[in-house]
Order: structure tokens, then sequence, then C-alpha cells
């Protein structure tokens, strides 16, 4: 595509799809260093774009209520974008696109909330089942970007951390102890039992998760017999990246700091069952990882249609999470 100047991303939330974008944003920089390149992102997770050196202009929408977006819409306007990549696909990313008057605003065609009615360009495939982070770079694809190899994020990876002086020498292993639906993560007598072998292995057991972990956190704790470090509810996103970026390794469910490390470089042990590795897995970027699966062979799955009181992945073998952790852990330096 011919007059790439002036390039919006609009990926509004949330903190995982956020981090799956930044391919998009790398492989737009590498093909159009001249362009100038905006995100458009909601207050909640801006904290993980701010200062990002491949980003000229973050525009940050306070909430999706009418007011703001049409607020967000007057800002976008004075930059005078050509081109809008919907990356989210949702009625509210639709509307901030067409509030920008960009002439050319590309979506996919999967015409979830009547995305639709506000793109000039709809024929991005993404109702089939691939990988988020591909889906999202056919949107760079539809303007002529080449993709170029993801690494990892040297921006978010260098940011401080509070574990350089994690004791005793060990490396760290970074436990994701929540997600956003409890059957998408391990009970936490499961967790405990990862942490009291991990330290035995020589590793020191780093917890990590939101304020609604907390409780969590603290039952861990009371059931392990070895030292942890608890940082549930103790960093910032921007924080967080620095703590995973100098893990050895990051066990996790299907959430977003799993995402996270994948993007900061960090090996990866995903955990799945309730929602599939296939669209969501920790395979995206350039550091080792292992996907377990307990979800078998179904595809489409959505973790509403699983019952409160199901296993899930707490069906997933210690023994086997312990063993990936083995399997792809960074050595100490």
């Amino acid at each position: 595509m011919s007059n790439v100047n002036r390039i919006l991303i609009v990926k509004l939330s949330a903190f995982g799809d956020v981090v799956q974008t930044l391919p998009l944003l790398h492989g737009l920089r590498n093909s159009f260093p001249s362009a100038t390149i905006g995100w458009a992102v909601q207050r909640t997770f801006a904290s993980l774009l701010q200062g990002h050196p491949l980003i000229d202009n973050l525009h940050i929408l306070e909430s999706k209520k009418l007011g703001p977006c049409l607020k967000l819409g007057k800002e976008l306007r004075n930059e005078k974008y050509d081109i809008v990549l919907d990356a989210q696909g949702l009625f509210v990313s639709a509307l901030v696109g067409r509030l920008s008057n960009a002439p050319t605003r590309i979506g996919y065609n999967w015409r979830r909330e009547a995305n639709n009615i506000f793109m000039t360009d709809t024929s991005v495939i993404a109702n089939d089942r691939a990988h988020m982070v591909e889906k999202i770079l056919r949107l760079g694809d539809a303007v002529g970007a080449f993709r170029f190899p993801f690494v990892s994020d040297d921006y978010l990876a260098s940011k401080p951390t509070s574990i350089d002086d994690a004791g005793e020498h060990r490396r760290v292993a970074a436990l994701v102890v929540g997600a956003s639906v409890a059957t998408k993560t391990l009970s936490p007598e499961h967790w405990a039992r990862i942490a009291n072998q991990l330290f035995d292995d020589g590793f020191i057991p780093v917890l990590i998760g939101g304020t609604l972990e907390q409780s969590v956190s603290q039952k861990i704790q009371a059931l392990t017999a070895v030292p942890v470090i608890n940082l549930v509810a103790k960093t910032s996103f921007s924080e967080l990246a620095g703590v995973l970026a100098k893990s050895a390794v990051v066990v996790s469910s299907d959430t977003g700091a799993l995402h996270l490390a994948v993007a900061v470089g960090t090996p990866t042990v995903g955990l799945f069952g309730v929602t599939d590795p296939v669209g969501t897995g920790n395979r995206w970027g350039n550091a080792a990882y292992v996907t377990l699966d307990v979800g078998g062979s179904a595809e489409n799955r959505n973790f509403r249609d699983i019952p409160a009181d199901a296993k899930a992945v707490n069906e997933i073998p210690t023994s086997d999470i312990i063993e990936a952790v083995h399997k792809v852990a960074r050595r100490m330096p």
C-alpha cells in the first residue's frame, strides 16, 4: 500500500491482548521507519506502552463511554492519521477508528458487535483457528508491512525489578498464581507443591498476581515449607515486565502475565485446559516454551462454558510441570 505515512493502532484492552499486539508495532516500525505511529489504548493498560520508543503518539481512552470516546476522537483527528488498524475488532475500537476520520480503516472479517460498519476494509481473516498474534500480524500484511522476527521487547525487558537480590544465587521461577477465571489456574495446594519442589531443585519461587490473588498467595505461602517471595499486588505492569524478564522461567495459565513473559523473552510453561492454546498459547515469541494442555482436541473452547467447580488445568500433574520447567529454564548467567 502506498502513502503509509501516519498509522494508528487501535488496541484498547486487555493486558495480554495489548502485549500480543507488540509484534505488529515492531513490524510496522521496521517496515516504515519514517512513518508516524500512534496507538490508542485504555487508561488501565497505558503504562505498558508509555515511553515506548517505537510509538510516536500514545492516545489514552479514559473509559468506553461515549463522552471519552468523542474526546479521544477529536485528539485523533488533529493527528490526521491516514490508516487505522483495528486490532481489537469490537464496537468501541471501531468507533474510535471512525472518529479519527482516517480514510482507510482496516479490520477483521468476523463482524463482532457490528464492528464492520465503521471499517473501510474488513478483508483480514480472523475467523479461523489461528493464533491471535498471527491474526494481528495480518493487519500489517494488509498495508504491506514485512514480518520481522519478534525476539523480545527490549523496552519492557529493561524495567526495574525487585528480584535482583533474590538470594542464595538461585534462579527465579515466577509463578503466576491467578487468572481472571478460577478454572484457568491451579489450586493453592497445587501451587504450593510446585513451589516446594522448585526450591528443592535450586530455584527461588516468586508469586505473581493482582489484587484479586492476595488471599490465594497467602494460602500458598502458608502451605509451603520453603522460602517464597510474594510479589502479588506489589508490582505495576512495567515493574512486572522487569521481574518476568529477569526470571529463569515463568509458569502461568492463560493470562496476561504469560504473554508479557513471552514478549520479554523469558522461557514459559503455559497451563491450558479451558482455553485453546492454538489461539492464545505461549508459542508466539522466540523464547523456549512448553504448553501443557488438558483440553484434549477440543476447539473453540470458551472458559465461560466451564462449570465453576471444574478441575480444568488443576488436572495437570505437578511432575509434568516440574519437568517442563527444567526443560526450558535459563541457567545461571
